[in-house]
């Protein structure tokens, strides 16, 4: 589906799958795309929300999702909006991937889970890009 889906000419620049599939998925891509894994929830996104997924580097933690102006920066958000998403942006410190969801509501709740995940951001585990194995 994801290859079908770019070679019809839309644009992906990332995936976001529920299961432990991610490595499954990237050895067939065509095309390597970041991959965040283990999502749990992905269910509850209403279709057509704004996403950011971000995957570091081998042996680095992510910078833009773990910091409140790399999500307002993403997002476009106002100074207020960027205040309520502190917490959930703290909640991602550590983490290898993430995936930043802006909800209708964009609450920024943040609750804790062994994957660590909100009402909007979401992270699992990563898979390494198809081009090097490593990243």
């Amino acid at each position: 589906m994801i290859n079908a889906s770019v070679r019809a000419g839309y644009q992906l620049t990332g995936v976001i799958l529920q299961q432990d599939d991610g490595v499954l998925v990237s050895n067939r891509l065509e095309q390597p795309l970041p991959i965040v894994d283990e999502v749990l929830y992905i269910d509850r996104i209403p279709l057509g929300m704004l996403a950011a997924i971000e995957v570091a580097v081998p042996g680095k933690v992510i910078e833009t999702l773990s910091n409140p102006y790399g999500i307002a920066t993403v997002f476009g958000l106002n100074a207020e909006e960027t205040k309520n998403i502190v917490p959930m942006a703290r909640a991602l410190i550590g983490n290898r991937s993430a995936v930043v969801v802006k909800t209708p509501s964009g609450d920024g709740q943040s609750t804790r889970h062994s994957r660590r995940e909100s009402g909007t951001a979401f992270s699992g585990t990563h898979a390494p890009c198809r081009c090097c194995r490593r990243c």
